[in-house]
């Protein structure tokens, strides 16, 4: 399973508004779809709220290609994005926005953050939610830490 968190989004919502930023949350909807659709069958994609998507599938015997594909995401994404920014925002590299204390302060452009999380589904094993919970949280907030969109794996298996 995937849990894809955008980078920086706050900052960018309010400098060019909620419209502008419900089409940056389209746009990883769209890329989400359309990489559940190259994993094939038994994938569920869901928005978990605010900048949040979930994508869980059923992991064929090619891990490689399963990291590849969320490598595609965060590629995809951190192109496609630049389209949203003025020219003048897209060449510095960055905007310049409030952070949530009132602070104007340097943001990077939009970018996002994955973790990868592997269960064991051929197994009659129940894992605990709140383990598999805790992984996720602790997976995107190492993501997160790399500037410019990243992947964090683990595995409970």
């Amino acid at each position: 399973m995937y849990i894809c968190d955008l980078d920086n989004f706050k900052p960018f919502n309010d400098y060019y508004g909620f419209r502008s930023g419900d089409r940056v949350i389209k746009l990883l909807a769209d890329i989400l779809e359309k990489a559940a659709n190259r994993l094939g069958s038994e994938v569920f994609v869901g928005h978990i709220g605010g900048d949040d998507f979930f994508l869980g599938w059923k992991l064929s015997d090619n891990f490689d290609e399963a990291v590849a594909q969320v490598w595609k995401i965060v590629d995809k994404f951190g192109l496609d994005v630049q389209s949203f920014y003025s020219n003048k925002d897209r060449e510095k590299g960055h905007i310049l926005a409030k952070d949530r204390n009132g602070v104007t302060r340097e943001f990077p452009l939009l970018s996002v953050s994955c973790a990868m999380l592997l269960v064991d589904t051929n197994q009659e094993r129940l894992y605990d939610e709140e383990i598999v919970a805790q992984t996720c949280a602790e997976l995107k907030k190492h993501a997160k830490q790399h500037k410019g969109g990243s992947v964090a794996l683990a595995s409970l298996i």
